[in-house]
């Protein structure tokens, strides 16, 4: 893997192309070649970049072919933008989405708090004890964790919850 600065010319040549950017005889590049050490004996590179309908990058997809004198084809470029349009960029756009989701579902800290001595056995008024609050907060902690999760009870809301506590 190689950690190039956003700043670096060869992704700044990518992010600003719409199609595949081929970078041909790798070892003999100006703005390749110091970093041919990073990049596992590839001699040539095909990238491109990935966005969403919306216009919003996800990221670069970059392919590398280590045999010398490699050329990437015109029908090559047109697969890797194909397969990217069509089928990477779209999957990767939902798993923002789902994170974003995922993310907006989350109980707050003090929820979660509540949640896990809930799932130790405790009753709402020992939770309440136990973290210095009313029964009344701790019992709209609960419910607004239930709500945000799509619990239909307690016992579901530990079960979905159980990857945060």
């Amino acid at each position: 893997q190689v950690d190039l600065p956003t700043g670096h010319d060869v992704l700044q040549r990518v992010w600003r192309n719409e199609g595949p950017v081929a970078y041909a005889d790798v070892a003999r590049n100006p703005l390749i070649s110091p970093l041919k050490d990073g990049l596992g004996g590839a001699q040539a590179l095909l990238a491109r970049r990935l966005g969403d309908d919306a216009g919003r990058d996800l990221g670069i997809i970059c392919l590398d072919e280590l045999r010398y004198g490699r050329v990437w084809t015109e029908g090559e470029k047109a697969r890797l933008d194909d397969f990217c349009r069509h089928f990477l960029a779209p999957i990767l756009d939902l798993g923002r989405r789902l994170t974003a989701s995922a993310e907006a579902s989350r109980p707050t800290p003090a929820e979660l708090q509540a949640i896990r001595l809930a799932a130790e056995g405790l009753s709402y008024k020992e939770i309440a004890q136990d973290l210095q609050k009313s029964v009344r907060t701790i019992e709209a902690q609960l419910r607004n964790a239930r709500q945000k999760t799509g619990a239909v009870n307690q016992t579901d809301l530990i079960r979905l919850c159980r990857r945060w506590l």
